[in-house]
């Protein structure tokens, strides 16, 4: 499960902590994964069981891409580039840890 708080998407789940990392998402901190927006959006729309929450509800594809472009008008924008690199096989990350 990833938890979206304050604009960061964070999965605690053990499991899919390590799955997560062997396939190139996020960043470990403090045995949680946090996820970007992109990355998040990207699990979300290839693996639909991905689930995300903004609270207590959960959040569906649309839903996320809502989410993010209210505090990056051009997220929609971002996405479409990260998913078709993603898509080519290459690992994209956002430098939201620098």
């Amino acid at each position: 499960m990833a938890a979206i708080t304050k604009g960061r998407v964070w999965v605690t789940d053990e499991k899919e902590v390590k799955e997560l990392l062997s396939r190139g998402f996020g960043e470990e901190t403090e045995g949680k994964l946090l996820l970007s927006a992109e990355e998040t959006t990207f699990l979300k729309e290839k693996r639909k069981a991905f689930p995300t929450h903004s609270g207590a509800k959960e959040l569906d594809f649309g839903g996320l891409m809502k989410e993010f472009a209210r505090h990056d008008k051009e997220f929609p924008r971002k996405y479409i580039v990260y998913r078709d690199l993603r898509n080519r096989g290459y690992v994209i990350k956002t430098g939201l840890w620098a």
